[in-house]
């Protein structure tokens, strides 16, 4: 077997015991807190100041806790690669595939060699998380766990591993299998130069399209030249991931160039089984012994791992007699957290480009605006050298030299565009040679064909024809268009399904004349999504199901009708009538996940006016589904942050997220935005320093708490 796992004898207890802190933790985290103050504003946002960036950081590690520990949690602990002990079995696929990257000795290692200033910071964040977790023995914790400042290092190496894009199944680790990808994955970017500004200043739209629970927004400011108002996402996100300073700003898309590869590894030799063909001779594989912990019915007993690594990476399952190996971008180098910190302290252009030749981005496109009116796109990552003679999209040849990887393409080796004559630039996880006009994209030929394999798609389509206008955009204009509903796919499909419709009526006429209030209707449709609209909900239904086909040609006879009446019938099965408006199907709810809650048609909702982007080419995009037993589908990603910037003499800003700050029910900051995000409405970001103290509805330090 490539990796074999035995059970130890000894089953440990349920739980471990943690120590308290000392006396020095205590005495170090409460001259922390003297050192920080944090303003919570009307939506409950923190702004978090200090004299120093570890102390922000200290603080807002203390603040996040306070609004969403229990939510962070498990994230924590799938990046530490320890989920087996609370999920148990569940768990062990991804706890194995943790230690077969030696993310632990990774992130210990990057954490010894950083400089003192980013090593402060990883601790600022452990100290805070840990001061608020003594200051809250009420908190119910999954595992017991004393947070120290190389996990930093380690959950930022677990956000650039996904087995999906190797190909392999957690699930038995000696499988490849492709597993299904979210159909509603994507986000949006857009930046425009003065010469499309009505202000002429440049303006930046962030959209990122996340699950919507896990999103959280900050405001980070120290003495030390740290400003930066943003997103942070995911518990390895630790620092923004997207924002702006008082200088210039950056929004993210996934890109899908290759960063990652499996290996057919060959191992014959009975006498060396470690042994493993190279060239016209053999290299030999590196074998170790780790563990790892699962809960089980009994406790949690210790799991023995042996595992074996070749040179290309880490054995993750088998195929045909041969070993697989995989490997992934950046994952032997780290610097993720050092460069989101980089970018987030640049004050120019200059600045921010040095930032990005710390090269530590996985696999993301990079959109940037500032105040010196500069708009720049690059399709950023951790992409290997590759020798092109080979193909990349297929395992490879272990024992082939030429597959081996020669290094990383820089940031000057990648598509990129800066200042076009057109003032406007674009991603929405789309093609990087379609980013602005013709006449300023990267060309396809300049690059690898393992660089930019993402196509074109609906919502890149629909946010150059908003751009590419004529009009000089205000920023109330920029702002109406980061919630834009149009249902750019429904220029295409709902011709082509009125046509099939038109050739059905020959072959079934009475029930192509059921079909046609619904033919009609969606023919005088304006194309928007709206809660009242019948026709959204139909053609965002439809489009699940007739959509991929349409896009791909297919031939099937009339699968555009059928997808119709698969619509039509269901919703009459479900509501007793076909015209059944968009908003009163899909909902935004939030679930208690404390208290185990899930989506349910009996609890309060809100309306929802938009689809999956990806299906209908809508920029402001959700993506639902139904629970077993629902009649309505309840939005889990989407627009899971909007912001809107504009970088005057003074930067101006908008933001948005589906919910609210905190996970706890209880708080009034659980649901308050949920009514504006719904309308596709923004709140002011409050920016500057006296914004701040005149918005502040409470102003603490960590651990004088308010019960």
């Amino acid at each position: 077997m490539a990796i074999l796992s035995l059970i130890a004898p000894v089953v440990l207890s349920a739980t471990a015991v943690l120590q308290p802190p000392n006396r020095q933790d205590l005495a170090r985290w409460r001259r922390l807190a003297r050192a920080v103050t944090i303003y919570r504003d009307e939506w409950g946002v923190p702004h978090v100041h200090a004299k120093t960036d570890a102390e922000v950081m200290f603080g807002m590690a203390y603040a996040r806790a306070e609004d969403r520990f229990p939510e962070t949690e498990p994230f924590y602990l799938q990046g530490l690669g320890r989920t087996a002990e609370v999920e148990g079995e569940t768990g062990v696929g991804w706890d194995t595939f943790h230690r077969a990257f030696e993310l632990e000795r990774r992130g210990k290692e990057e954490y010894a060699a950083a400089t003192p200033a980013i090593r402060a910071l990883v601790d600022g964040w452990a100290d805070g998380t840990n001061y608020y977790l003594a200051r809250h023995p009420e908190v119910k914790r999954r595992l017991p766990i004393r947070y120290e400042g190389w996990m930093a290092f380690t959950m930022y190496r677990a956000f650039g591993i996904d087995p999906a894009a190797a190909d392999v199944d957690l699930r038995t680790l000696a499988r490849i299998a492709t597993p299904p990808r979210d159909p509603g994955e994507g986000s949006n970017m857009w930046a425009i130069g003065p010469a499309k500004s009505a202000s002429g200043h440049a303006m930046l739209f962030l959209n990122p399209h996340t699950p919507l629970l896990p999103v959280y927004e900050s405001h980070w400011i120290s003495d030390e030249g740290w400003n930066i108002t943003g997103l942070t996402a995911y518990a390895q996100t630790l620092v923004p991931v997207k924002g702006h300073n008082e200088n210039l700003g950056w929004a993210l898309t996934v890109n899908s160039s290759d960063m990652s590869d499996v290996w057919e590894e060959t191992f014959d030799d009975p006498a060396r089984p470690l042994a493993y063909r190279y060239g016209s001779g053999y290299r030999l594989a590196t074998a170790w012994m780790d563990s790892i912990r699962v809960k089980g019915p009994e406790g949690v007993a210790v799991r023995h791992l042996r595992l074996v690594k070749s040179h290309h990476g880490p054995i993750v399952g088998e195929r045909n007699g041969k070993r697989l190996a995989a490997n992934f971008g950046n994952v032997d180098r780290g610097g993720l957290l050092q460069q989101w910190y980089a970018m987030g302290k640049a004050r120019n252009l200059a600045e921010f480009r040095e930032a990005l030749e710390i090269n530590g981005l996985v696999h993301h496109n990079v959109m940037y605006a500032d105040r010196a009116g500069n708009i720049f796109f690059i399709h950023a990552g951790a992409v290997p050298k590759r020798d092109t003679t080979l193909d990349w999209t297929k395992s490879l040849d272990g024992s082939d030299p030429r597959s081996d990887w020669q290094g990383y393409h820089v940031p000057a080796e990648m598509p990129q565009v800066l200042n076009p004559p057109s003032g406007w630039i674009q991603n929405t996880n789309s093609s990087p040679f379609q980013t602005t006009t013709e006449d300023a994209n990267p060309k396809r030929s300049g690059f690898p064909k393992y660089i930019g394999l993402h196509p074109d798609n609906w919502r890149a389509k629909q946010s150059r024809r908003l751009l590419a206008g004529p009009e000089r955009l205000s920023f109330e204009r920029w702002t109406e268009l980061g919630s834009d509903r149009y249902f750019y796919a429904a220029e295409r499909e709902v011709p082509l399904l009125r046509h099939e419709w038109e050739l059905y009526r020959a072959i079934d006429p009475g029930e192509a004349a059921a079909l046609e209030p619904m033919i009609s209707r969606l023919g005088g449709w304006d194309r928007y999504g709206r809660a009242e609209s019948a026709e959204a909900l139909w053609f965002g239904l439809y489009q699940q199901v007739a959509g991929g086909r349409s896009i791909r040609g297919d031939t099937t006879t009339w699968f555009r009708i059928k997808a119709l009446k698969g619509v039509r019938d269901s919703l009459v099965k479900d509501w007793g009538r076909w015209d059944v408006p968009l908003g009163e199907v899909v909902r935004l709810q939030r679930p208690n996940d404390r208290a185990g809650e899930s989506y349910s048609d009996d609890r309060s909702s809100l309306p929802a006016a938009t689809f999956d982007g990806n299906a209908v080419g809508s920029v402001f995009s959700l993506w639902s589904a139904r629970p077993a037993g629902a009649k309505r589908r309840y939005a889990l990603g989407g627009s899971g942050y909007v912001a809107v910037v504009e970088f005057g003499p003074t930067v101006r800003s908008r933001s948005i997220i589906p919910f609210g700050q905190s996970g706890d029910p209880r708080s009034p900051h659980f649901f308050d935005q949920a009514p504006l995000f719904a309308a596709g409405r923004f709140k002011e970001v409050h920016f500057a320093m006296d914004a701040i103290r005149a918005n502040a509805k409470r102003v603490y330090r960590p651990g004088e708490d308010v019960r």
